[in-house]
């Protein structure tokens, strides 16, 4: 399509000396045509933007501009209005663009739109009919401040923003849902259109395991739930849709865009050292002693009954001994430290007169020594 670009004025000093037709009853009011569409404008007011308002010729294609320039002062398309009715099926709106106005695209058979995030108002009936044709409606931002609900009644007919919500599927920014931003849209059914949204479903692992990428999802619809994360000393006990760990993830019906990852730490068995039963040490066997002969003195003479001393040398430090006269045991016990034994017993009555052996045997049979002593009988 030939471009046209013109540019209106109603004073010759505005245009470099030339005179075109006045557009508007007022002197600072001038516009742009761009491809058969007039954008409008005030000298005065070059804040207030300009507007596209009229069309000429083979308008099937819109694609709005996002400003425009006069006198070396930019102008930005903030609105549209009075395209109804003008066969426009490809439609590109300004993304400086904050009002649709009242019936601005009625009646034009565009199958798809996407609304800018700069848009605040979308008049009645801006898509009236819309549903003919238009099936699919993206918008890019928040939802709009101003906004006819579907259902609106307007001199007996269908007055919503969108027109007619047969077969319009209204797509909107997951971070815009109700759920998480005040005012937003919701999910299903938003003023009496149809929804649905894009759920970035991100997986928080709770700084365990390797990092999961995320998957963007139609609201409503299955996530696939992806393998399970792991970590030594970890357990994943699995996906949950609060960070309390509360809710178990629904991966077949995705209403939530977090997974929060459980997990439980591993326990170390210790192992437990079964009880040894005490086993009493057993005494170190004796050293065994060399032979030796002790050194005994007793009295040359001694009369049954009568008590007589005994004294020994050369027994080890504490070692048992038994003292035995005339063939009887008199006395056992042990030596001193000094291994010596001085002990005093009484001659058995039963003895008889002679010579007789007194006798000291130590802890072995090796270990002994002799005395001997008379014994006559007590008259």
């Amino acid at each position: 399509m030939p471009r046209l670009l013109a540019v209106v004025a109603t004073t010759a000093a505005l245009c470099g000396g030339s005179l075109f037709a006045a557009q508007s009853a007022s002197a600072t009011s001038h516009h742009v045509v761009d491809d058969g569409y007039f954008y409008y404008f005030d000298t005065d007011n070059p804040s207030l933007g300009a507007e596209l308002a009229e069309s000429q010729g083979d308008t099937s294609d819109l694609h709005m501009l996002s400003s425009v320039t006069f006198g070396g002062v930019e102008y930005k398309v903030t609105k549209v209005s009075g395209l109804s009715s003008w066969g426009i099926s490809d439609l590109t709106l300004s993304d400086n663009l904050i009002e649709i106005g009242d019936y601005a695209f009625a009646e034009n058979p565009m199958p798809t739109v996407t609304i800018p995030a700069s848009v605040t108002t979308i008049g009645a009936r801006a898509f009236k009919n819309g549903s003919r044709w238009l099936t699919s409606l993206t918008f890019l931002g928040a939802p709009p401040t101003t906004f006819t609900p579907a259902g609106t009644m307007i001199a007996g007919e269908e007055g919503g923003s969108l027109g007619s919500p047969n077969k319009l599927i209204v797509t909107y920014p997951w971070e815009f849902d109700s759920s998480t931003f005040d005012g937003g849209y919701t999910a299903g059914t938003w003023k009496g259109y149809t929804t649905t949204t894009t759920v970035p479903v991100t997986f928080d692992l709770g700084g365990h395991g390797s990092a999961i990428e995320g998957q963007d999802i139609t609201y409503g619809t299955a996530t696939t739930e992806p393998e399970e994360p792991t970590e030594a000393g970890w357990t994943f006990t699995g996906w949950y849709a609060d960070a309390d760990l509360t809710t178990a993830f629904d991966f077949s019906d995705t209403t939530t865009d977090t997974a929060y990852a459980g997990w439980t730490q591993d326990t170390v068995d210790v192992p437990v050292t079964p009880d040894v039963p005490v086993v009493p040490l057993k005494p170190s066997a004796p050293a065994v002693l060399p032979a030796t002969t002790f050194i005994v003195k007793a009295p040359a003479t001694a009369k049954t009954g009568k008590r007589i001393t005994v004294t020994v040398r050369g027994l080890a430090a504490g070692e048992t001994y038994t003292l035995r006269i005339a063939g009887k045991d008199v006395a056992t016990g042990k030596a001193s430290k000094a291994g010596t034994i001085t002990r005093t017993v009484k001659i058995p009555r039963s003895s008889r007169s002679g010579m007789h052996t007194v006798k000291v045997i130590g802890s072995a049979i090796n270990r002994r020594g002799f005395d001997t002593l008379k014994i006559t009988k007590k008259k």
